[in-house]
């Protein structure tokens, strides 16, 4: 949690001590008037042997690097949303913001986050002389050559560039198989604008830019375009929303990236300790999913698109039901009305079934139970070799679990 630092207050505080202290100088200054004033009337003079001054050597300040203390400084930029931004408490927010509190709190490290223009810092920080700053969070790139002076963390996110063309297309099975008369969208001022202009089949003149990733993907599914290259990230949102109507060129991960930078916080070459105790903290988040939930709070626009009519037809292992409606649970222990209850007895199945004449006869279960002479216990067998889409054996706890839910 980011810490402000208090200025110290070298005003004294006025107290009855420092009255008497004060009369008591008060005093002593008066009798060395009086002493003075008897020398004078005296008519003597007194010869005063000086005696040779002591040099005062100068006071050296204690400089405390960054890496030997729990406390440090770190710049960032704002507004630059979503990466940086301003909530309604004055208070820097936004994905930067949020990474930087998990990357410091495994750390252990408490900071003050300073907005300022970040290229200025990094000279102070290359200086290493006397900085204000102990490091840099912006949305800021690791360049192929470092700068002088300047290390950088581990990456705390790596973000690629990649190409998203509609479900059916057949054309475009790469980057390279651009052609300069095919219509490109990116986001304007964007890595992907600028990875659009470098392909060697782009015509500048055919690229056309928009404010957000989703909007240049609603052009693409309106079929003004015949690609857009956007984030990674967004990518993988909207094809994986919208599986039967985009997809990603090349599949899925880093073989599907074009270009790519990797992201981490800046600091000086010199700060060994700092640079390892921060590497070690950027390792630790990026093993959790705080990454992928900041991401997904806040990279991912809120827009929704129309998709119009399915592209390509569903695969073998996806069942999809059209509802008129909203559905509010899927819960299967939970109470069901008309719309959830359709979409239950689709897609999930029970121990026993109703036929078409109101027919009770065995689903999971393999025969009809049988009951003891009290009424009191059923015991039900079960159909064997059955399995859960994630690949799990269907067993008998997995029905005592779902009976004790419904309870």
């Amino acid at each position: 949690m980011a810490v402000s630092r208090l200025p110290t207050d070298t005003r004294l505080l006025y107290s009855p001590i420092m009255r008497s202290i004060k009369t008591i100088l008060w005093l002593a200054g008066l009798l060395a008037a009086l002493g003075l004033a008897g020398c004078a009337n005296s008519g003597e003079e007194t010869a005063v042997t000086p005696s040779p001054s002591t040099p005062t050597a100068e006071p050296t300040p204690d400089t405390i690097s960054a890496a030997d203390q729990d406390f440090i400084v770190i710049a960032t930029d704002a507004p630059n949303p979503p990466f940086t931004l301003f909530n309604q408490f004055g208070e820097v927010d936004g994905f930067d913001a949020n990474l930087l509190a998990a990357i410091m709190e495994q750390a252990q490290l408490e900071y003050e986050l300073i907005v300022t223009p970040y290229q200025g810092v990094l000279d102070n920080i290359a200086a290493n002389g006397n900085r204000d700053f102990d490091a840099v969070m912006v949305n800021l790139a690791i360049p192929e050559k470092p700068r002088e002076g300047i290390a950088y963390t581990e990456p705390y996110i790596e973000v690629g560039q990649v190409l998203v063309v509609l479900a059916d297309e057949r054309e475009i099975e790469s980057a390279d198989d651009i052609r300069p008369e095919m219509r490109i969208g990116a986001v304007a001022n964007s890595f992907g604008a600028k990875t659009a202009i470098g392909l060697d089949g782009m015509n500048e003149n055919n690229l056309f830019l928009y404010e957000n990733g989703a909007q240049a993907l609603q052009a693409l599914l309106d079929e003004e375009l015949r690609g857009v290259i956007v984030e990674d990230y967004i990518a993988d949102f909207y094809t994986q929303t919208l599986p039967q109507h985009l997809k990603i060129v090349g599949g899925d991960g880093r073989a599907a990236w074009i270009t790519n930078k990797a992201y981490a916080i800046a600091l000086s070459k010199d700060d060994e300790i700092l640079l390892q105790r921060l590497n070690e903290a950027v390792t630790a988040v990026r093993q959790t999913d705080q990454v992928e939930q900041y991401t997904a709070a806040w990279l991912i626009p809120d827009d929704v698109l129309d998709p119009g009519e399915p592209r390509v037809a569903t695969g073998s292992d996806e069942f999809v039901i059209g509802i008129l409606g909203n559905l509010s649970d899927l819960d299967p222990a939970a109470a069901s009305d008309l719309i959830n209850w359709e979409v239950k007895s689709n897609v999930m199945s029970g121990l026993y079934r109703l036929t078409d004449d109101n027919q009770i006869v065995p689903l999971l279960a393999a025969d009809m139970p049988a009951i003891s002479e009290d009424g009191l216990e059923y015991t039900i067998p079960l159909r064997t070799g059955l399995v859960f889409p994630d690949g799990r054996t269907f067993t008998a706890n997995d029905v005592k679990w779902s009976i004790d839910r419904g309870r």
